[in-house]
């Protein structure tokens, strides 16, 4: 009987170690699965967050861009105009300057004129000439001024200008009416072709000019027109804002040095521009092609 309760007793031990050690076993494999699943989210949890820190990251990179590029665009919009040359001899009141209307009035009534004989002739010509200054003379003898004169753009023109201190380059912002207007066909840094500044708007300034294509034309450009080379900016007397003679005028101006010596045309382009008629403005954006020029 003792041996049997002895081989049941051990049998009873033997069983109850063994669930146990099942028991044990199974809340081993559990715990193992919980880390795992643990690990997993851990690891998910540190992938979003790399993502979002990515996110953040190339946000702030393009806002600096963004600062970057509009602080650029102001700076440039705030450089003042700087004269290439000096200008002190221009006159104006309260930073304003005057225009004379009386002169845009003689020229406009020229538009349409063909050949340009009463000018060339009016300065002393006996035959055709590159017309563009004797324009501009004739039409400043007409409101009682007497300078500049000339038949030579640049070496005449804008050389008196400059000596005088009266020349804006293509830059100067304040143009009044009736100021001279200087071209650069060639973009050689060497007027070619003059005509007077009339008026302008936020788009376009505005001309009359003699010779062009042999005709006088109104013209129209827009800002920042490439072969725009400057202003000869005209001062004006209070007796210079009417007109003082009739637009007929037998008065020679020439001198025999100032007399080119060739007198043909030569155009430097195909380009043709339709004939105006008294109102016709010629407009010119900057992608077409240079006008045809006249050479002075």
């Amino acid at each position: 009987m003792n041996n049997s309760l002895k081989k049941l007793t051990v049998v009873s031990l033997c069983m109850a170690a063994l669930i146990c050690g099942c028991a044990s076993a199974g809340a081993g494999i559990s715990d193992i699965s919980r880390d795992n699943s643990s690990v997993e989210v851990t690891k998910a949890t540190t992938t979003t967050e790399a993502v979002t820190t990515t996110t953040q990251t190339a946000t702030q990179t393009t806002t600096t861009a963004q600062t970057t590029t509009v602080s650029t665009e102001t700076t440039i919009e705030t450089i003042p105009y700087v004269p290439t040359v000096d200008i002190n001899a221009v006159k104006s009141e309260d930073g304003k300057r005057m225009g004379n209307q009386a002169l845009v009035d003689v020229a406009k009534q020229q538009v349409g004129n063909e050949g340009g004989e009463p000018y060339w002739s009016w300065y002393g010509f006996d035959g055709r000439i590159e017309w563009c200054g004797c324009f501009i003379a004739w039409c400043l003898d007409k409101v009682g001024v007497t300078e500049p004169y000339f038949t030579r753009c640049h070496s005449g023109g804008v050389s008196w200008f400059v000596e005088n201190k009266q020349w804006g380059d293509r830059d100067y912002p304040g143009p009044a009416p009736g100021d001279l207007i200087f071209f650069d066909w060639d973009l050689d840094n060497s007027a070619d072709h003059v005509g007077f500044y009339i008026g302008s708007d936020d788009t376009y300034f505005y001309t009359v000019e003699g010779n062009s294509e042999d005709v006088c034309k109104l013209r129209q450009y827009p800002w920042g027109y490439k072969w725009l080379f400057g202003f000869g900016l005209m001062n004006w007397e209070e007796e210079n804002l009417q007109t003082v003679k009739p637009l007929t005028s037998e008065t020679p101006a020439a001198s025999e040095t100032e007399k080119p010596a060739e007198t043909t045309t030569v155009s430097k382009t195909s380009q043709t521009a339709p004939k105006p008629d008294e109102t016709a403005v010629i407009s010119y954006d900057e992608a077409a092609s240079a006008p045809a020029p006249s050479e002075n």
